[in-house]
């Protein structure tokens, strides 16, 4: 998540490995997160708690990397302020996502988060007065008829995913546009820290945020089993600290394109992993719903906006 608008000098990193290459191996790496949080029972560690340890123990990852790499930790107060204020809205994508996962499962809970293209969009437009492109605008009509008809809003019975569980998911992608938002100003600083430090404190910000909303939700904070902890610690490594560095780096690097039509491999991956681990598989028609969100999802993410030339990361 928030691999959006890197400067030229981060991408110069990692050069031996084809660009294309690294976007994919990053994202599918993500993909797996909410594979991770399914795997994690309730009653083990809470969705709050969830989001605690996996940001906690990715910063703690990012931190060993930021050091290995020598890039700046120590950051300005504008700097620190981006990062909290990111780190408190990815608390609440978390929070949301995490329980939407537990609702509709994993593969159609990403697919409804990565629909934060539009959100983008539009809060861009309309708050920070960027002109919207056409093909974004193009793009949410099939949208909507995507997410009809992948939710089960057209079918009845089994098929009709949990109401709760899709607002929750339509809530995730919000709370990750508004991080994304947070997130390209804070790469715009002059004083702008490096990419995998500004990551780590943000990653920080966001544990600190989730142990206070876990006192106040009352989940369970503290793992109960070994399983959870192996679980945790994944999705914090791989998700929180592969996945996020990897895209970072090699996204600026990609044509717009090209990285857009990458970056789908995420919700993609995590609606046959939902069906592979857990069983949950789409009707004809809501496979066909998924296909059309996609592409969806890549027409308004390869948009080209005045000053967002790369495309949105993906969501979680």
């Amino acid at each position: 998540m928030g691999a959006q608008d890197q400067p030229a000098e981060d991408a110069k990193k990692g050069r031996g490995i084809d660009p294309s290459l690294g976007v994919a191996l990053g994202v599918v790496a993500i993909s797996f997160a909410p594979v991770f949080v399914e795997g994690i029972k309730p009653e083990e560690l809470g969705p709050t708690g969830i989001a605690l340890w996996r940001t906690a123990l990715g910063g703690v990852a990012l931190l060993v990397l930021a050091v290995a790499r020598r890039e700046r930790l120590r950051p300005t107060r504008a700097v620190l302020g981006f990062a909290l204020l990111a780190g408190a809205l990815f608390a609440g994508d978390l929070w949301v996502w995490h329980r939407a996962i537990h609702r509709v499962g994993g593969g159609l809970a990403t697919l409804l988060g990565n629909v934060q293209v539009f959100w983008t969009g539009l809060v861009g437009a309309f708050v920070f007065h960027e002109r919207s492109g056409k093909r974004l605008l193009a793009a949410v009509p099939l949208a909507v008829a995507g997410l009809a008809l992948a939710t089960g809003m057209l079918e009845g019975g089994a098929s009709r995913a949990d109401p709760v569980g899709l607002a929750l998911g339509l809530s995730t992608s919000v709370f990750y546009a508004t991080y994304l938002l947070a997130v390209r100003r804070a790469q715009r600083l002059p004083d702008r820290l490096g990419p995998v430090a500004q990551m780590t404190w943000t990653s920080f910000a966001c544990a600190a945020t989730c142990a206070l909303l876990a006192l106040v939700d009352g989940s369970r904070a503290w793992p109960t089993t070994t399983s959870a902890w192996a679980l945790a610690a994944g999705l914090g490594v791989v998700g929180q600290g592969f996945g996020w560095v990897t895209i970072a780096t090699f996204v600026p690097r990609v044509p717009v394109g090209r990285a857009g039509l990458l970056l789908l491999l995420q919700p993609a991956f995590s609606l046959v992993w939902a069906a592979w681990f857990f069983g949950r598989h789409l009707t004809a028609l809501q496979t066909l719903g998924a296909v059309l969100t996609l592409a969806a999802i890549y027409v308004g993410s390869t948009a080209r906006y005045p000053r967002s030339p790369a495309p949105a990361a993906p969501a979680d």
